[in-house]
């Protein structure tokens, strides 16, 4: 809703980690002071795979002719590429057991998805608060690429690879803390990037699991 009027709305939407953003745009009353519409995103075309996540953002501009249009973004959806068709995304893996292992990527998605916040001018928390859980979940993957060793090399370096990327997004945001007002874009890009990361570490899992080569004691989950 805008108090002086709406001049366009559209939809961006991306799969994380991937810079080529896609955008719809929805039919709006000219000077509307609300909108709202349906869109059926096509996620065939962001060559999406399982554990994959994909963004999508409402987009509206005003009608402010004199201090210039503004931009309002909505609140982040994020989908979570189930791993079997027809299932449903973002649920937990399992009871038992299963329920105690730590979940690096599920983690990760929730630090991505604060970020992200941040970067659209709704956040509800802090860069400072961010960067510690980042370096503490940098440890968890240190932990589960240890542990993935003794199963799988290729495992254990794609690990590593999300670990580092991990790290690079610790410290823009600890550089992010120490300038208030700054952008937190960058930080939520290099966030996707280590979503990217553990998605693929997930799927090699899955695999390694499915040809009987064993497993590692720290499960990733969707």
């Amino acid at each position: 809703r805008d108090d002086v009027g709406l001049s366009g709305m559209r939809v961006v939407y991306y799969k994380a980690g991937d810079p080529d953003q896609k955008k719809a745009v929805l039919d709006v009353t000219p000077n509307a002071l609300s909108a709202d519409g349906t869109l059926e995103i096509p996620l065939a075309s962001l060559k999406v795979e399982p554990h994959d996540i994909v963004v999508v953002i409402a987009q509206a501009v005003d009608n402010n002719t004199l201090d210039g249009r503004g931009l309002g973004n909505s609140e982040p959806l994020m989908i979570d590429v189930p791993d079997e068709p027809g299932a449903g995304g973002g649920g937990g893996g399992g009871g038992g057991q299963a329920d105690k292992r730590i979940n690096p990527l599920a983690i990760q998605k929730k630090i991505y998805r604060d970020t992200l916040m941040l970067s659209l001018g709704r956040g509800r928390t802090t860069a400072e608060d961010l960067a510690r859980r980042q370096t503490e979940n940098n440890k968890n993957m240190a932990d589960m690429a240890e542990a993935a060793q003794e199963q799988d090399m290729l495992l254990a370096a794609q690990i590593n690879a999300a670990q580092r990327e991990g790290i690079a997004a610790s410290k823009l945001l600890n550089t992010l803390a120490q300038q208030p007002g700054a952008s937190a874009v960058k930080a939520a890009d290099q966030e996707a990037r280590v979503i990217s990361a553990l998605s693929l570490a997930a799927r090699m899992m899955k695999n390694l699991k499915e040809q009987g080569e064993g497993r590692v004691e720290i499960e990733f989950s969707v």
